[in-house]
């Protein structure tokens, strides 16, 4: 992003600041929705995994050429860990009204 005409060098880094941010902030809203849509989505085929959840990291880094820091978004991440939690069933007769057991 570039910035020409009357704006002063000032302005214009602290606008790419700033549009830094946003872009940032925007991709951290973008994988929380995301998550919170597809908590409950399950594998279409067996063997398959459930939803992972994703995971958005940035890093802060020294542009030398326009001597200010700016956001570095990295590729987006998805947790690799298997699910802790479990559910099973306690009886016939509770499985049928929905009830289940949570084994930690």
């Amino acid at each position: 992003m570039s910035f020409s005409g009357n704006i002063s060098a000032p302005l214009s880094k602290s606008l790419l600041v700033s549009a830094r941010g946003m872009d940032a902030q925007g991709a951290r809203f973008l994988a929380i929705s995301q998550n919170l849509a597809n908590a409950s989505t399950r594998p279409t085929a067996p063997g398959q995994m459930p939803y992972r959840r994703k995971l958005v990291s940035y890093t802060n880094r020294l542009d030398f050429k326009k001597g200010i820091n700016l956001i570095h978004l990295k590729p987006m991440q998805f947790v690799n860990h298997r699910l802790n939690r479990f559910m099973t069933p306690l009886t016939q007769q509770q499985m049928q009204k929905g009830m289940f057991r949570i084994k930690r």
